[in-house]
């Protein structure tokens, strides 16, 4: 007897969702679309191993705001997963039913009481990034004698001074670095292009590197930019496994870089360097490809926070037998008309 798997309107148009709408509608990156199936796949796992309901009989009219709630509670209470994560979480899942609501009016009622389930809010993380003197340190420590330590150090120089993601820098090809330009081609979230300005150290560790590697030919132009001894694409594990290795090397020299220093830091010590260069936060918005400027003004907030606390450190302290009048013993509600009367006088 053959067994014929039903096909569900849940799962026609997950499957819409994830391989038309994300990458062809909205133009979403393969990693991005990944990230999306990885956020279903848990959702899935959660319905079939708690709910008693498997994905293949799973139907739009069973995602209820009371499932994606206690969906929501498993991945903080079970799973142990950060308040970021299960908002990530339910980001995708608003996304989906955004989609679908016009494809299945019927259940919109309850899609409407999912798209109101909020976020939850996370206490802003502080943000570590380098100093100059130790993003100098790091970068002196490649082997410049060996192609490998050459190869290391291009790769770190154009990961701070691009302030490109780990993805971005691992996805570049041969043809990102035009041959005679002063910048990089990259492609970022959303499949969106910037082209960005390179420093004439970066330029010419580039170009030596194409030609030591003999990428310099017009066959060579879709070629990795940057390669592991396997002769494949370098991966973002694989860039940071060589900035973890420079860093530790670092380490030895000083007591000042932070415990955890990732790609991602490095992006983060570009921006907070731009900045207190006095680069203006919509040129820096430009520089890293964020859609909001909202979400680069978290370095303003960083730096005028690490100049106060340089001022605190500084600060005199006077000690005083005067004490003002506010703060002796006197009823409040009397001194505040006291003082309205000073004011209006």
């Amino acid at each position: 007897m053959v067994m014929i798997m039903r096909i569900t309107d849940f799962s026609t148009h997950l499957t819409a969702f994830l391989a038309d709408v994300l990458p062809k509608q909205r133009n979403f990156s393969g990693n991005t679309v990944a990230s999306y199936c990885d956020a279903f796949k848990l959702f899935l796992r959660f319905c079939s191993q708690h709910k008693g309901l498997q994905p293949e009989k799973l139907r739009l009219k069973d995602l209820t705001a009371s499932l994606v709630l206690d969906y929501l509670r498993w991945l903080e209470e079970e799973r142990h997963c950060a308040i970021s994560t299960r908002n990530q979480r339910l980001a995708a899942i608003h996304s989906f039913i955004n989609y679908v609501s016009t494809e299945a009016p019927e259940n919109l009622l309850e899609f409407v009481k999912i798209q109101k389930i909020p976020f939850k809010e996370t206490a802003e993380r502080v943000m570590d990034y380098l100093s100059v003197d130790d993003m100098t340190l790091i970068l002196r420590q490649p082997n410049t004698k060996t192609p490998k330590g050459r190869q290391h150090l291009t790769i770190l120089s154009l990961l701070y001074d691009s302030a490109g993601r780990v993805q971005e820098i691992a996805d570049l090809s041969v043809r990102d670095v035009p041959f005679l330009k002063t910048k990089v081609i990259i492609t970022g979230k959303g499949r969106k292009v910037r082209e960005l300005p390179l420093t004439s150290n970066t330029l010419a560790l580039l170009q030596a590197h194409i030609n030591e590697h003999r990428l310099n030919t017009p066959a060579k132009q879709d070629y990795p930019l940057f390669f592991n001894h396997q002769k494949g694409r370098f991966t973002r594990a694989g860039i940071a496994y060589v900035l973890e290795k420079y860093v530790s090397e670092a380490r030895q020299f000083t007591e000042t870089i932070p415990k955890r220093v990732t790609p991602h830091i490095i992006r983060h010590t570009k921006a907070m360097h731009l900045l207190q260069a006095g680069i203006p936060l919509h040129v820096i918005q430009d520089i890293l490809g964020h859609k909001d400027i909202s979400t680069t003004q978290r370095y303003a907030r960083a730096n005028l926070e690490m100049k106060r606390e340089a001022l605190e450190s500084t600060k005199i302290h006077v000690d005083t037998d005067d004490e003002p009048d506010y703060l002796k013993e006197q009823d409040m509600l009397e001194w505040l008309s006291d003082y309205a009367k000073t004011c209006t006088e």
